[in-house]
């Protein structure tokens, strides 16, 4: 289900911007490192190992007709905000499956999801160019730093609202069964970029 959702969200970047102006559309990964992410299993493996699968065939499919680049977060630990691994660029596979090669702790990460999405769109490998910007935004849980406070829970809608104003078009890719659907639907909302019938009310 997640290569799916991955590809959904690629396969979704219009072809036409870049036969028309010869620039590839400019794509950042952004993944959740938090220690849920290893210690959560579907299927007997982890959600860390399913999702270095599925950008391992994502990125070797499409590192020749996009701008591949790769955020993770948090960064360096704990609730630090997310930071750029590897920055957009054409043939960009083995950099990002470099990055991938370190699972995350088994505790004590968290899930700083709005604090990346704004360092985002600070970050001029995205937030600036004239080529068509995503983000995809995989994770497995809930906006979370610790001591957790409920207040912050849809902060990454905002983020994303600020990221949409600045040109970028984000994608959502929740998967596990802690992941807050009531926040990620909003933010698909927020984006654009829902499935059909998406209810933002909704948490599943």
């Amino acid at each position: 289900a997640l290569v799916a959702g991955l590809g959904l969200g690629i396969g979704l970047v219009p072809s036409t911007a870049q036969a028309q102006d010869c620039t590839q559309p400019r794509l950042m990964m952004v993944l959740d490192k938090s220690s849920s992410m290893e210690t959560g299993l579907i299927a007997g493996d982890s959600k860390w190992d399913i999702a270095v699968s599925a950008l391992d065939q994502v990125t070797s499919q499409f590192e020749d007709q996009l701008e591949l680049g790769l955020t993770i977060f948090p960064e360096p630990n704990q609730c630090s905000p997310g930071t750029m691994k590897v920055a957009p660029a054409p043939g960009a596979h083995a950099a990002i499956m470099t990055e991938l090669a370190d699972a995350p702790p088994a505790a004590g990460n968290w899930t700083p999801m709005a604090q990346t999405l704004d360092a985002l769109a600070l970050e001029p490998a995205i937030a600036t160019g004239a080529m068509p910007r995503y983000a995809v935004l995989i994770t497995d849980g809930w906006q979370w730093c610790s001591p957790y406070d409920p207040s912050t829970r849809f902060d990454s809608v905002d983020s994303v609202a600020d990221l949409s104003a600045q040109g970028i078009t984000t994608y959502v890719v929740g998967f596990g069964d802690s992941v807050d659907s009531l926040t990620l639907n909003q933010v698909a909302v927020t984006a654009g970029t829902a499935l059909p019938g998406c209810d933002p009310s909704g948490d599943s």
